[in-house]
C-alpha cells in the first residue's frame, strides 16, 4: 500500500497521510474500535477510470472481508454525504463481487446468500464553522416520506477534544498541524508563511515528526493548494451572499441564481486546481494565463507564493 514518491498534485495532506499504511491502520482502529495490524487492511479507495483521479477520499477493506470503512475529509459539512457514501459503497460492492480485491467473485443471482463486508462511514471535519463534536448525517433526511433504506455517516469535529484523537496520535497530530496554521494566520502571517511556520513548529514539538521530516516540501505544497482552494470557495460564497443582499433577490428567482452561483464556485475551484497543476508542470506564465483565462498578474502572484514555500 506504499505510495509512489511522485504523488498526484491533487492529493490532500489528509489523504496522503492516512493513505500510508502505518497511519491508516491507526485511524481505522480509532474509528472502529478495532485492533488491526498494518497487514490486516487493504486500501480500496475508488478512483475515476477516465483520469485516474481519486473519487472518494479513503476506503479500507479489513481482513476476512469483515469491514469496509469509507472516510471523507471535509472543511465544510456536506448534508448530502449520506447519498454520496451510498454511491461509493455501491461501487465498492461491485468491485468486491467481481473479486477485484483479491477475493473470490460472487454470483448475486445464485441461491446462496453473499456475505458482504459491513460498511462504516465517517467524515473528519476540520472547518471554521461551529459544529458539534460528533453528529450523525442520515440518508433518510433526504426523503420526503419513510423509505426502506438508511445510511448513517458519523461526523467527527477534530477541532474539539475527542476520544478518537486520544486513540490516534496521527489524527491528533494532523489536527494540531491545522490549528498551528490557523494560529499563525491570525497573527498576520500570509498563507505560505503560516504553513511554513506550522510545519516547523510541529516538527520541533514532536508532532507528526517522522512524516513531516520525510515529506516537508510536499506537505507544504499540498496544504497551500488546499487552503487556496478553500479561500476561492469562501470568496465565491461571500460574493454570492453579497450579491443576494444588494439585489434583494425574490424567493422564486433565488433558487435559480443559487444554482448558478454554485456552478461558479465549482468552476473557480477547478480553475485554481488547473493553474496549480500547470505551474507544477513548469508551464510558461503566458500559457497558463491564456489557458485559464486569467490576468498574467494572478499567475505571477501564485508563482511568488510557491517560491516562498520552496525556501
Amino acid at each position: 500500500m506504499d505510495k509512489k514518491a511522485n504523488k498526484k498534485y491533487q492529493d490532500s495532506v489528509f489523504v496522503d497521510l492516512f493513505g500510508r499504511e502505518e497511519y491508516a491502520v491507526e485511524l481505522v482502529n480509532a474509528l472502529c474500535g478495532t485492533v488491526y495490524q498494518k497487514e490486516d487492511i487493504m486500501n480500496v479507495t475508488l478512483k475515476q477510470l477516465l483520469f485516474c483521479e481519486r473519487y472518494n477520499d479513503l476506503a479500507f477493506l479489513t481482513k476476512d472481508n469483515r469491514l469496509i470503512v469509507l472516510i471523507e475529509h471535509q472543511a465544510t459539512i456536506n448534508p448530502n454525504m449520506p447519498v454520496r457514501m451510498l454511491l461509493y459503497i455501491a461501487e465498492e460492492y461491485n468491485k468486491f463481487l467481481r473479486g477485484e480485491f483479491g477475493n473470490e467473485s460472487y454470483n448475486v443471482y445464485g441461491r446462496k446468500i453473499v456475505k458482504l463486508p459491513t460498511p462504516e462511514f465517517f467524515v473528519i471535519y476540520t472547518g471554521e464553522e461551529e459544529r458539534p463534536s460528533v453528529e450523525i448525517l442520515r440518508l433518510s433526511d433526504s426523503f420526503s416520506t419513510k423509505a426502506p433504506i438508511e445510511v448513517e455517516v458519523t461526523c467527527y469535529n477534530i477541532n474539539k477534544e475527542l476520544e478518537i484523537k486520544e486513540k490516534s496520535s496521527s489524527l491528533s497530530g494532523y489536527s494540531a498541524l491545522l490549528q498551528e496554521i490557523k494560529g499563525f494566520k491570525k497573527q498576520g502571517y500570509d498563507l505560505a508563511q503560516s504553513i511554513q511556520k506550522a510545519v516547523k513548529a510541529c516538527m520541533e514539538h514532536g508532532v507528526l515528526t517522522e512524516y513531516l521530516v520525510r515529506h516537508e516540501s510536499e506537505v507544504s505544497s499540498m496544504l497551500f493548494q488546499e487552503y487556496t482552494v478553500e479561500d476561492v470557495r469562501r470568496m465565491y460564497m461571500e460574493a454570492a451572499a453579497e450579491e443576494g443582499r444588494e439585489q434583494g433577490l425574490a424567493e422564486g428567482r433565488a433558487e435559480g441564481r443559487a444554482e448558478g452561483r454554485a456552478e461558479g464556485i465549482v468552476e473557480g475551484i477547478h480553475l485554481t486546481e488547473v493553474m496549480f497543476k500547470m505551474l507544477k508542470e513548469g508551464k510558461e506564465v503566458e500559457e497558463i494565463a491564456k489557458t485559464c483565462g486569467v490576468d498574467r498578474k494572478e499567475v505571477e502572484r501564485m508563482i511568488e507564493l510557491a517560491k516562498i514555500l520552496a525556501n
